[in-house]
This record gives C-alpha cells, structure tokens and sequence, in this order.
C-alpha cells in the first residue's frame, strides 16, 4: 500500500486515486447539498500527492502518539465514513494525556457539528473547555501564590491580614504602657458590650481576627 502511493505519488502526483462520497458529510441532505454546491471545495479525487501525505502524516501520529500529554477532548461520529472512529479511539488509548476525554456519538456522520445532534456535540465541546479554563485560572493562581509567598512572602501575609481585618471591622490602634506602645485591634459596636481577647507571646493579635 505505502510503496504504491509512494510510487503514484512520486511519477503521477496529480492522478486522481480516492474519491469521497459527500453524503457521508453529514445526515442533514441540506448540508450535503451545500457542501456539494460550495465552490471552495473539491469534490474531484484526491491527488495521488495529497492521499500518500495523509498517508504518511497519519502514521507518523500514531507512531508518535505517546508523545502527546497536553489535555486533549476527541469527538468523533460513529458512523463517519470518511474518517474512521477507529484513528480517534487509537488515540485515546496510546496518547500520554492524564487529562483526556473520548466522546463517540453513535449515529453521527463526519461533519458532527452539522449534524441534527449538533447541540449536544457543542454543548460537551464548551463545557469541556470551561472546565480546562477554570483549572487553568486556578492553577495560575496558585503559581502566583507560590511565587509571591517564595519572593515577597512579608507582603502575602499583610494582604492576608489586611484582608481578615475588613472583614472583621477591626481597625489598630496602641496604648502606651510606660514607655512602651502595645498595639490592639478594636472593632464592634462603640456602645456594645465589651470583650477583650488576649495572647501570650507567642501569638499574635490577628490570630483573633478570623473569629
């Protein structure tokens, strides 16, 4: 097979060896009909060249599969006769991913956003990729935490703190024991009843401030 196309592709490159049916397209006969009536596409057989470069570039995928980790969503009609479902579960199973999903939508045809189910096929497209954002979001976030905590790690705990003080109203303030000021945090109503919380040395005044 691969010595033939070679051979076609080598002496006749333009020689048309593979044709298509459009009706495998899609099940919806408009879109067929205006895939058929598009004049961006080819509706001829394909060239001896362009069938012995698929060829070649579908082998060398499946050859390398494993080098594939980056999170990879595969939708694939179960009825496609232009492209075989077998190349996409081939995938599944020998790419390196963890994060991988494989979806075989048994009545579809090849085009499976055209087809009658296309809302479905979108719907687990979008959410798939809402859900790769968010982790991305999340783990930029934790990076971010990381780096600020390992370079500026005094201004991570004042934002820290800064923010545990607005939400509990708490303002500082200081009073003045002989020669030295003692810093508090006060907060409440000015008329309510009185609570005073204490630490010892080894704590700090903020650690009251989640409470």
């Amino acid at each position: 097979r691969k010595a033939v196309s070679g051979f076609l592709s080598r002496f006749f490159p333009k020689r048309g060896v593979l044709e298509l049916d459009p009706n495998g397209v899609s099940r919806n006969p408009q879109v067929v009909a205006d895939y058929l009536a598009d004049p961006l596409v080819y509706n001829g057989k394909m060239g001896a060249r362009l069938a012995a470069e698929m060829l070649h570039n579908m082998t060398t995928i499946q050859q390398n599969a494993e080098r594939l980790s980056l999170p990879m969503l595969l939708l694939h009609g179960e009825k496609d006769s232009l492209a075989a479902a077998e190349g996409s579960k081939f995938l599944a199973s020998h790419i390196a991913s963890t994060d991988k999903r494989l979806i075989i939508y048994p009545e579809l045809y090849h085009e499976i956003f055209n087809e009658p189910e296309k809302d479905k096929v979108l719907t687990d497209m979008t959410d798939w990729l809402d859900q790769q954002i968010i982790l991305t979001i999340v783990g930029i976030l934790v990076l971010s935490l990381i780096a600020i905590y390992a370079f500026f790690p005094r201004s991570l705990f004042g934002f820290l703190r800064n923010a545990l003080r607005r939400k509990g109203k708490l303002t500082e303030k200081s009073i003045k024991v002989g020669d030295m000021d003692w810093p508090y945090l006060e907060g409440g109503p000015a008329r309510g009843e009185p609570l005073v919380l204490l630490h010892g040395f080894g704590g700090d005044k903020d650690n009251w401030a989640m409470y």
